[in-house]
């Protein structure tokens, strides 16, 4: 077994593997309980990383109202509920993309801006499943060594019969 984890592939296989299976236990807890962290920066903004039925959320809201406040973490987790988006009064979506699934965004209401990325689990289990089967199951290559160099020679008797041999270094 010892002979089977040998080289940087299959560990790093395993690592893989132990990171889609942490993102797949997260996406399947996203539809029972939703986390908010946030995360106070300095300066005029404050981020935050949210999980919501399947999908993480990271957001970064900027406000000139925020100028001065303490830097400060707090972490939160409720029981999930699922509800339609609706866009509070008076704010205006300015950009939005979608893309496989992930939706990037951006409101905005006088003077406070909220960015937002909200990326499908899927889009980050399937990829490092795949990486991580193909680091694990792949053969690993022959070392590297000594060539094998075969010369043959021929040696002709005084009786004229030749023979061949064969010598390996």
């Amino acid at each position: 077994m010892g002979e089977f984890f040998k080289g940087w592939r299959r560990k790093a296989g395993l690592v893989t593997l132990a990171m889609a299976l942490a993102f797949m236990m997260l996406w399947f807890r996203s539809y029972l309980i939703k986390d908010f962290v946030e995360a106070g920066a300095s300066g005029n903004s404050h981020q935050f990383v949210t999980t919501d039925g399947g999908d993480i959320v990271w957001a970064r809201y900027r406000s000139d109202l925020l100028i001065g406040q303490p830097v400060q973490w707090s972490w939160k987790s409720v029981a999930y509920r699922r509800r339609p988006f609706t866009l509070p009064e008076g704010w205006q979506i300015s950009a939005q993309r979608t893309i496989l699934g992930a939706e990037f965004m951006t409101m905005q209401r006088e003077t406070t801006t909220i960015s937002s990325r909200r990326v499908p689990y899927w889009t980050l289990v399937l990829p490092l499943t795949l990486l991580s089967a193909w680091l694990i199951l792949i053969k690993p290559r022959k070392a590297k060594g000594t060539p094998q160099i075969s010369t043959h020679v021929w040696v002709r008797t005084a009786n004229r019969t030749v023979t061949s041999e064969t010598f390996s270094r």
